[in-house]
């Protein structure tokens, strides 16, 4: 089993398409965004592994499936820990910016604690932000539009009042 070669044309749709719907339905589909990488690189493992250990039937289609599902399972373990990781660490920062000012040696210590609690919180509402401009710059890149900031801020501003003024998105499940 090989991995196919896309022509140009057919990547620039599929990228295309992927990145309209992240353009305007970020919020709802951030999830499925999050594994899309864990999921082809489980794939393309699982295409890997039948070429190098062939297996009967539909043996090599079965591998690709379960590693692409255990790659999408670590693509959301990983996306959840770095969130947390990155709120704590912008906590304890600015934690550590105020020490000289408020005398505070405990301040850090606090940020910290703050900032992995927040910073998931915060990612949840900054999802239709994000969504938005990643599928901005698939937009312009897939039709050949000039990556300019007035092209990427006009597609991103479209994006997120479209995923603003649709239903419940990712910051509204109360899944943590």
């Amino acid at each position: 089993m090989e991995l196919p070669v896309l022509e140009p044309v057919v990547l620039r749709v599929a990228v295309g398409v992927v990145s309209v719907a992240l353009l305007v339905r970020g919020r709802q589909i951030w999830k499925l965004a999050i594994a899309a990488p864990g999921i082809l690189l489980g794939v393309a493992l699982g295409v890997a592994f039948a070429q190098w250990w062939p297996l009967p039937g539909a043996g090599g289609l079965v591998a690709a499936g379960v590693l692409g599902l255990a790659g999408a399972v670590a693509a959301w373990m990983v996306e959840r820990a770095a969130v947390v990781l990155a709120g704590a660490t912008a906590g304890a920062l600015l934690g550590l910016l105020l020490v000289p000012f408020t005398g505070a040696w405990w301040a850090p210590l606090v940020g910290l604690f703050a900032g992995g609690v927040l910073g998931p919180w915060v990612y949840r509402a900054m999802v239709p932000v994000f969504s938005a401009g990643i599928g901005a710059a698939g937009v312009a890149w897939a039709a050949a539009w000039p990556r300019t900031a007035i092209v990427l801020g006009a597609l991103a501003a479209f994006g997120l009042a479209v995923q603003l003024m649709s239903g419940r998105g990712a910051e509204d499940e109360d899944d943590d």
